[in-house]
């Protein structure tokens, strides 16, 4: 009968915006992970970078005050 056709696709129908709204949710939920590790991932080669940046400065450091006690005691001498 047309009337029972009618009504099971306009059932399928809802089912299918039901599943349709929740897969909605996990995409939106996934998106949201990926943004919080896409968050943490910066922040992590910001601190590798604050870290590499800082054991250059001490390289140098070492360096300015190596050459400079060699230059003073090369003058001693």
């Amino acid at each position: 009968d047309l009337h029972k056709a009618i009504r099971r696709q306009r059932q399928m129908c809802i089912r299918d915006r039901e599943e349709i709204n929740k897969q909605l949710g996990v995409v939106v939920e996934a998106t949201k992970d990926v943004r919080t590790l896409e968050k943490l991932e910066e922040k992590q080669l910001e601190d590798y970078k604050a870290a590499a940046n800082k054991e250059n400065e001490q390289f140098i450091e070492e360096f300015v005050s190596g050459q400079s006690i060699r230059a003073a005691q090369t003058q001693s001498v």
